[in-house]
């Protein structure tokens, strides 16, 4: 079932470092630092990755098909248990105890998603969690980590 996020709230100080005084004012805050977290300008060029992509070769042995029954009943197989649903509300036990089902499904629906190039938009949306360093104090947003950017990860070129 979808609960309220209201109970997975977290108490943070304003950017003036005044107190957040109502529900909406805090879900306003943490709006407003992800973001800036998140978006950010266009990436530049990076040097690294553009010689990495000039000296790639196209690989014969992966597979560029649409996904197989047998692929999709694997992955639902590897899902963990006891984890939370999604936006959806579909839990990974939910998906395993009727795989037949789900695998058949879920193969009519990414078939169509492939054919048509059309990726449904909720497939576009994320639940973002707040998760603590460890230290810093807990009312201020920077004391919590933010999903990072791939390109952060993979580029030892400077941001810019």
């Amino acid at each position: 079932m979808k609960g309220s996020s209201a109970a997975h709230v977290i108490p943070v100080k304003r950017k003036d470092g005044g107190v957040c005084n109502s529900q909406d004012e805090l879900l306003s805050r943490w709006s407003e630092h992800y973001s800036e977290a998140l978006n950010h300008p266009n990436a530049t060029s990076c040097p690294d990755l553009d010689e990495e992509q000039v000296n790639s070769v196209d690989d014969g042995d992966v597979a560029v098909d649409p996904q197989t029954t047998d692929e999709i009943r694997s992955a639902v197989n590897k899902l963990k248990l006891g984890r939370a649903a999604g936006g959806d509300a579909i839990a990974p036990e939910m998906l395993k105890l009727a795989i037949e089902l789900t695998s058949f499904i879920l193969d009519k629906i990414f078939a169509h998603v492939w054919l048509s190039g059309k990726v449904p938009s909720a497939w576009k949306e994320g639940i973002i969690v707040s998760l603590y360093k460890g230290k810093g104090l807990r009312d201020e947003c920077s004391s919590y980590l933010p999903p990072q950017c791939a390109r952060q990860r993979f580029c030892s070129c400077p941001p810019g």
